[in-house]
């Protein structure tokens, strides 16, 4: 046996089992350290350990980070895998990573990353929307290369308006309110949203005009419009009681509202309460013998009075009326026309007020007025149509005494 040869029974050891030497020391590394730092010797063969990366650094995309012990008790070969990198680019509110950047989580220092412009936005310069890490391991400014899209003016709202305008742009949110006497339909306010790769308005609300149901019916009497099923926001009704009975409560009421959606009645309706019919009916019998003469006849009885109605242009005189009544005719004038001349009984000393209809306003503040006085005659009205002018005519309707209203309009060549 030569002195330089391991003698058989060395080589005999070194093939038995469990008489391999283990791997020595783990491999070192600049920027990673082992996983388990407890452990750092007596490795068996094809034991295997994974490297962690130190603060401030990040695995390298690709590179392995573990290494093995080979059955030649050595470490397999392992290359430095961190590198120094910036994080996450940061999130912006117009632009978006493109898809090949946004999956990487390796950025090493001079490495850029790409961006487009968000749906809804627009890019508004010619440069590459793109951003640099810098040696300081942060990114380079994002100017705001992307602006919002426009939806434009948004229209007219019929019977309503928007408020609170400040701008037109993509997100941009606007209320919206109705005129008075109409309800919203729809949502209070409007947006400026996306629709595939442009924007537009939501759908603009409705205004609907607040409506009233039929008013109250009352026995032994009417109301105008009578049939009509619904009754427009500030629309007005007026009684009116059938022959033999008077009126008792305010003879008109308005459609309102209360809670800007629902219509209410401005207040209850009035009631049409009889007479004694027996004393009337004496009385009038007594009038028709003794009292009224040709050319005058009875025409309607009501609450003890007469409405007399005369088959000639005439007038009758003082005292053929115990109970005094006036000729129901309102004065006639030179400017206006009753458009009604079979009305109701007036009593002495009852003076009365015209009233203007809805959407209609006098002149000079002047209203017509005429009291009926002792000689049954009723007192000068002052004039209350002007002459002719740019003005369109108008129409006005005069309240009576009673329970009906005398109509009167301009003649041709005058307006109100």
């Amino acid at each position: 046996m030569s002195p330089g040869l391991p003698g058989p029974a060395l080589a005999l050891a070194l093939l038995l089992p469990g008489t391999r030497s283990d791997c020595g020391p783990l491999p070192k590394l600049n920027h990673a350290i082992p996983s388990d730092m407890d452990r750092i010797e007596g490795f068996p063969v094809e034991t295997q350990v994974t490297y962690r990366c130190r603060d401030g650094f990040v695995k390298i995309p690709g590179k392995s980070d573990t290494v093995v012990c080979l059955s030649n008790s050595q470490w397999s070969n392992i290359n430095e895998f961190c590198g120094r990198s910036c994080g996450a680019p940061t999130r912006l509110k117009f632009a978006a990573l493109s898809k090949e950047d946004e999956s990487k989580n390796y950025h090493p220092v001079g490495v850029t990353v790409r961006y487009t412009c968000r749906p809804g936005y627009e890019n508004i310069t010619e440069m590459l929307l793109v951003r640099t890490c810098l040696e300081n391991l942060t990114w380079s400014e994002a100017p705001e290369f992307c602006r919002r899209k426009s939806c434009g003016h948004p229209g007219e709202l019929l019977h309503g308006r928007a408020v609170h305008i400040t701008e037109f742009l993509y997100g941009a949110k606007i209320d919206v309110l109705c005129e008075h006497g109409y309800k919203l339909i729809g949502r209070p306010f409007i947006q400026c949203r996306l629709k595939g790769d442009e924007v537009e308005w939501s759908e603009l609300p409705t205004c609907q005009v607040i409506t009233c149901p039929s008013p109250p019916y009352i026995a032994n009497g009417t109301y105008d419009g009578r049939g009509v099923e619904n009754f427009a926001y500030n629309s007005t009704v007026t009684y009116r009681c059938d022959p033999g009975f008077r009126l008792i409560g305010a003879a008109s009421i308005h459609c309102t509202t209360k809670d800007k959606i629902s219509g209410i009645w401005s207040g209850p309706a009035p009631e049409c309460k009889g007479s004694n019919k027996a004393s009337n009916n004496t009385v009038l019998e007594k009038h028709k013998k003794k009292r009224i003469k040709r050319p005058y006849y009875v025409s309607q009885f009501q609450n003890k009075h007469f409405t007399i109605t005369s088959s000639h242009s005439s007038s009758f005189p003082r005292g053929d009326l115990r109970t005094r009544g006036s000729w129901i005719t309102p004065p006639l004038f030179r400017f206006a026309v009753p458009l009604y001349i079979n009305q109701n009984y007036c009593s002495v000393r009852t003076k009365e007020r015209s009233i203007c209809r809805q959407s209609y306003m006098g002149i000079s503040g002047v209203l017509p007025s005429a009291t009926c006085f002792q000689n049954l005659k009723w007192s000068e009205v002052p004039g209350f149509c002007g002459t002719r002018s740019l003005l369109s005519r108008r129409t006005r309707a005069w309240q009576s005494c009673c329970y009906n209203r005398f109509p009167i309009r301009c003649k041709s060549g005058f307006h109100p």
